[in-house]
Order: structure tokens, then sequence, then C-alpha cells
């Protein structure tokens, strides 16, 4: 499950750009994923089991990610470059969702 507690920006981010930067869905302010919540996004996709937002299996590697404020959507970054295109999010209500081994 999300944590639901702030982080604090990646070394690959600026500061500031957190501070612009919002959620294309919610329009909420975004913050850095949590390690542990990266693990869980990381397991799921080496499984094949994450889908985006357009229905997609996400199969592209991503080196880190941001969340939006209420922890409800992903939005995966590849060499410190964050998607923000609203299909390419991944709803993080599939960390609780049952495996499907």
């Amino acid at each position: 499950m999300p944590d639901s507690s702030s982080a604090s920006p990646s070394p690959s981010q600026p500061t500031w750009l957190l501070d612009v930067l919002r959620c294309p869905i919610t329009y909420e302010p975004l913050e850095t994923c949590r390690p542990q919540t990266m693990e869980l996004l990381r397991k799921l996709a080496a499984k094949q089991q994450l889908v985006n937002r357009a229905g997609a299996v996400h199969i592209e590697p991503f080196d880190d990610g941001l969340v939006n404020q209420s922890q409800t959507w992903f939005f995966p970054m590849q060499s410190g470059i964050p998607s923000l295109l609203p299909g390419e999010a991944i709803a993080l209500e599939q960390l609780n969702a049952e495996p499907t081994d």
C-alpha cells in the first residue's frame, strides 16, 4: 500500500520542479514516489501485471516516479524525466489487488 506521508525530491529532480508540476488527472501537487511503493510497482511490472490508464500493460522500465498528493496515480520516470501523459498514469489501487501469480 502506498505511504501517504510526503516524500522528498529525488536527487535527479530539482526541488522547484515539484513545486510547479501537477497531476494531469486530479491537478494535485506531485511528489516523489516512496521506495516501498516503487518496489511493489517494479514487481508488478516485471510480471507484466501493471496496467496504465489507457488499458495497456506497462512494459517500459522506470527508474523512479511521481505520485499525486492523494496517492492514487503514479507517473513513471525514465532518465529523470517524468511521463505526465494521463494515459500513461498507473492507478496505485493495483497495489492493493490480489496477486494473480
